[in-house]
């Protein structure tokens, strides 16, 4: 699997960056469709759709996908979420 066609297949949801570090890829999906879902749904449906489309192998290839709608997104970039953390 090519960080591409991950890219291409999680498009679906909306913005996608993904990552390759020594074969094992890493993506970060923002889209609207997650919002004021929870976390289990959203990973549920990311993974439900990389199966669908590259198949049950490439699961292997993948680290993490990580899952966020617009508005948690936008605070993860002003560091809000690293401020909640800590209090």
């Amino acid at each position: 699997m090519k960080a591409s066609e991950l890219k291409k297949v999680l498009e679906h949801f909306g913005t996608v960056e993904v990552t390759e570090e020594h074969g094992r890829f890493v993506a970060h999906v923002v889209s609207q469709q997650f919002e004021g879902v929870e976390d289990g749904e959203r990973q549920y449906r990311v993974w439900e759709r990389v199966r669908e489309q590259l198949g049950l192998q490439a699961s292997v290839d993948i680290e993490f996908i990580f899952t966020y709608s617009p508005s948690e997104w936008d605070r993860l970039v002003r560091g809000e979420y690293l401020t909640e953390a800590q209090d």
